[in-house]
């Protein structure tokens, strides 16, 4: 069967937060959530990391936003949920 590209989901005026987004599918996922206009909360326990996913997502012409934690440690994932309903003004998907 021949590949074809199946339609994403019209992310219009949503938020999604992208954690551990460097591991690739995260990455990808925040990166075409931006492509269909939806702010990103960039999530990694590299700084460095979480930036380069926020900028890639700028490129898309959408909002991305770094933030730093570990999704294993549960007062992280409170932490950066917190943070990222604060910087984007709610949530709506988490990856």
């Amino acid at each position: 069967m021949p590949y074809r590209q199946l339609p994403f989901p019209d992310f219009l005026d949503s938020l999604v937060e992208a954690l551990r987004e460097t591991i690739g599918n995260g990455r990808a996922i925040a990166v075409l959530a931006g492509r269909e206009g939806a702010a990103v909360a960039c999530a990694d326990v590299d700084a460095e990391s979480a930036r380069q996913t926020a900028d890639l997502v700028g490129r898309e012409g959408a909002r991305g936003v770094v933030l730093v934690g570990d999704v294993a440690d549960a007062g992280d994932c409170v932490r950066l949920i917190t943070a990222a309903r604060e910087q984007l003004g709610g949530l709506d998907g988490l990856v």
